[in-house]
């Protein structure tokens, strides 16, 4: 198990980088849904005249983001994106520079994209194609049902096409670090489960409505899509997949994820 009392995090906007210890940042990251960006807030304290310039927009270009945290001999990328504002503000004896985020997701969520198959193309074809026409990554692409189509045509948003897609092929679709994901709902993928031990987990599990929700000590490699094995926990075990969480993390402070969930 990592070293869950020592933090460790770094961040870099456009090249330049800061590390946890020595500097003091913290940042705190919602993601809402499967497609839909990533949505944060980062703090950083006391920086340099250089950082707060390196973070502000120029021209029509955001700056670029990226953070990984978490703990000795475990901490992983967990945000990918711009910067979409910032403020330099004295809170006490600190002037600290906050930073709103959102991940790349938004760069290509709403690309517009025309395409058409004329003779009969599988489904994992299709969105293939789709991937290489807006440039992005596809890390796994397994409809639950490959499905043949004799003629296919796109002609709306990237976000509507593997969404309609996901809808004809009873598939899930989503995004994760800039790279997609398109696979069964029901794939017992036990490789990427994040396994929590009892003292991970904080207070218990509890059941929704629609699921579950817990909390659990900070762990870099939950998003939306990623199983959680749970069959330890005291209350309510199983194994879930994670519907949507946020993160919480700080160098001084709270460093923890809320997630909620249902039965994979």
């Amino acid at each position: 198990m990592a070293e869950l009392w020592k933090r460790i995090g770094t961040v870099n906007i456009n090249g330049r980088e800061f590390e946890s210890p020595p500097f003091s940042f913290a940042f705190s990251l919602d993601f809402v849904s499967s497609y839909a960006p990533a949505q944060g807030e980062l703090t950083i304290k006391n920086p340099s005249d250089e950082t707060v310039q390196a973070a502000e927009k120029q021209g029509n270009e955001f700056p670029r983001c990226t953070i990984t945290a978490g703990h000795e001999n475990d901490s992983g990328l967990v945000f990918l994106g711009q910067i979409t504002q910032s403020e330099s503000k004295w809170e006490g004896v600190d002037k600290n520079l906050k930073l709103k985020l959102m991940d790349n997701a938004n760069l290509w969520n709403f690309s517009t994209v025309s395409l058409s198959f004329s003779t009969p193309v599988r489904a994992s074809q299709i969105i293939q194609a789709i991937l290489a026409k807006v440039g992005v990554t596809g890390a796994q692409i397994r409809p639950a049902n490959d499905k043949t189509f004799d003629t296919y045509a796109v002609n709306t948003t990237f976000r509507n096409a593997m969404i309609q897609l996901a809808k004809e092929t009873g598939s899930d679709f989503f995004s994760r670090q800039g790279q997609i994901y398109f696979r069964s709902p029901t794939a017992s993928d036990t490789a990427e489960a994040i396994v929590l031990q009892p003292e991970e987990i904080i207070g218990t599990i509890e059941k929704t409505d629609s699921g579950v929700k817990g909390k659990t000590l900070f762990n870099h490699r939950f998003a939306p899509g990623v199983f959680v094995d749970a069959t330890e926990a005291r209350r309510n075990p199983g194994i879930y997949r994670v519907q949507k969480c946020k993160m919480v993390w700080s160098d001084e402070g709270d460093a923890n994820v809320e997630w909620e969930g249902r039965a994979a």
